[in-house]
């Protein structure tokens, strides 16, 4: 019976090793079939990718890369001139795209500048942004538009956008900024020239200046007297102007008019003692384009107090002058010479005009609504007399009674050009008028400046000669001091009286 049981136990322990064998052998086989097949799958795949990609590689034609270029040619901008950008778009199209400005490599924002295309057919050329649209560009950003401080920015950056054939580049150009505060381009500097042509004036002849104002406009003038080298005051006398259209000429004090000239200053409409006198002090101002030059001469003086005798011990007896004097029923003046025609009638339309007040306020500022235009005009026997030249006048215009004389400026108002020349002149106080010399009839314009205005920009053109100098001043100091001594000593010698009269 256990024999039986052991050889059954053997046969099953036997046939359970075989089936295990069995299922090992039949699941390896199994596997490797798993594998190839797998290896044969990804073998064809591989195969047939091969072959797409160079079918689509044989039906896609190379494409060369897009390569445009964009550089600067001109150099740091300061404000002076147009930025420059040389480009070579080959054959692309070219458009602007941004302009970013900085400070310190930071970015403030965007500026709006449309750029001048100066390109071919194939987009090759320059871009050019010019000067005055950078000067006046806006910037935008966080806070919206605002005026760009150029002299605080020291980089633009400038951006243009290429394509060609659906290829898209964009290409930078970082400009280096210095600005220039003042911006206006390098004037050559105003020379004009006052020279003495006379010597030493003695009394005996006039006084004569060589000007050439080269193409300016000769405006104000100052004289002035001295006994030994100390200004005294000045003096008012209106010189005869023998000037071409250019400036260029001479400018005549006449003898008898510096011998009759009253002064200025401390002694205020005294006749001049000539005697005293060793040097005589001219100024002239001239302008030209916004350049205002003051030239001084120095006249020497040894005045001859007695005429000198002729041969036959007589005296020279100075040539009879006549003069004639026309009026208006303005109250104009004008003083003819010897030699003018006769029967002149002088004509004036006086107005307030808009084109004549524009044109002074560009070179001063006037005082609310103190100006005349003096629109003069001759007539001869009832007809219109062209004076133009034939010979030299003298004209007064009256100055209203609320004006200041000591602020005076009158001016030449050119219809055609609507510009104004300053004229010279000379100012009668006690008769209230304004003395001027010319050649030629048309348009005047008498002002009172606006000083009270600190306007630093304000150009004055055109000074009256009656103005006494700061350093004059002195002398009135003087006055003031022994007034206020002798104030102090009758205010005290009655104080005394006062006392002792009460005891």
């Amino acid at each position: 019976m256990n024999k039986k049981k052991l050889v059954m136990a053997t046969l099953l322990a036997i046939t359970l090793t075989l089936s295990i064998v069995s299922t090992t052998v039949v699941y390896a086989q199994e596997e490797t079939q798993s594998t190839n097949t797998e290896s044969l799958a990804d073998e064809s795949e591989q195969s047939t990718y091969e072959t797409v990609a160079t079918e689509s590689e044989s039906i896609e034609p190379d494409i060369p890369e897009y390569a445009p270029s964009l550089t600067l040619a001109s150099s740091t901008w300061t404000g002076q001139s147009d930025i420059v950008l040389d480009t070579q778009g080959k054959g692309g199209n070219v458009k602007p795209q941004e302009i970013y400005i900085y400070v310190e490599s930071v970015s403030l924002g965007g500026i709006d500048v449309t750029p001048e295309m100066n390109l071919d057919s194939d987009g090759n050329g320059t871009i050019v942004f010019k000067n005055s649209d950078l000067q006046n560009a806006t910037m935008f950003g966080p806070n919206g538009e605002a005026e760009v401080d150029w002299s605080k920015i020291d980089q633009i950056e400038i951006s243009i956008g290429f394509e060609l054939d659906g290829q898209y580049k964009s290409k930078f150009v970082y400009v280096p900024v210095d600005f220039t505060i003042n911006t206006e381009p390098d004037t050559p500097e105003y020379t004009p020239s006052l020279t003495l042509a006379s010597s030493t004036w003695t009394g005996q002849s006039d006084i004569v200046l060589d000007t050439q104002a080269k193409g300016g406009n000769v405006g104000g003038q100052e004289n002035y007297i001295y006994v030994d080298n100390v200004s005294i005051g000045g003096i008012r006398i209106t010189p005869e102007v023998n000037l071409d259209a250019e400036g260029n000429g001479t400018i005549v004090f006449k003898n008898s008019d510096l011998k009759n000239a009253t002064m200025i200053g401390p002694y205020d409409d005294e006749a001049v003692d000539w005697s005293q006198i060793n040097k005589i002090e001219i100024l002239i101002e001239f302008e030209l384009d916004g350049q205002y030059k003051v030239r001084t001469v120095f006249v020497p003086v040894d005045f001859v107090v007695s005429e000198p005798e002729t041969e036959t011990g007589s005296e020279i007896e100075p040539e009879p002058t006549e003069k004639v004097t026309i009026t208006n029923e303005s109250g104009i003046i004008m003083e003819l010479p010897e030699g003018a025609p006769d029967h002149l009638e002088l004509k004036v339309d006086v107005s307030t005009g808009a084109d004549e007040k524009s044109a002074v306020q560009k070179v001063i500022q006037i005082a609310g609504d103190k100006i005349k235009t003096f629109d003069l005009y001759l007539l001869r026997n009832g007809e219109p007399y062209e004076y133009n030249g034939q010979f030299t006048s003298t004209v007064s215009l009256p100055v209203p009674a609320d004006w200041n004389l000591n602020e005076l400026a009158l001016y030449y108002f050119n219809e055609d050009t609507k510009e104004v020349t300053p004229v010279l002149f000379s100012v009668d106080r006690e008769n209230r008028m304004v003395i001027f010399a010319t050649n030629h009839f048309s348009k005047y314009i008498l002002v009172q400046k606006d000083v009270t205005r600190d306007d630093t920009t304000q150009k004055e053109t055109t000074k009256a000669i009656d103005t006494p100098r700061t350093g004059d001043s002195s002398n009135v100091g003087l006055y003031a001091s022994i007034f206020t001594i002798s104030g102090i000593v009758i205010l005290t010698l009655l104080r005394k009286k006062k006392g002792s009269e009460n005891r």
